[in-house]
């Protein structure tokens, strides 16, 4: 899912280590935003600035629909 999140943001892959890293001119490296809180927080900050917005559902909320 980053891989697809860090494409529709515009990112380019580039090669590191382990080939799992992508960059953006200026911006460096994009997180592995559904791994921890703070990608999570930098990928809504991220699309919201490209007119993106993101609606994100708990279980329980989706629970009591």
């Amino acid at each position: 899912m980053d891989k697809q999140v860090a494409e529709t943001l515009g990112w380019e892959p580039y090669l590191d280590e382990d080939f799992t890293d992508w960059a953006t001119d200026g911006n460096g490296w994009v997180p592995k935003f559904f791994t921890s809180g703070e990608g999570m927080l930098r990928l809504m900050e991220e699309a919201r600035k490209q007119g993106i917005l993101i609606d994100i559902d708990t279980m329980n909320e989706l629970l009591k629909r």
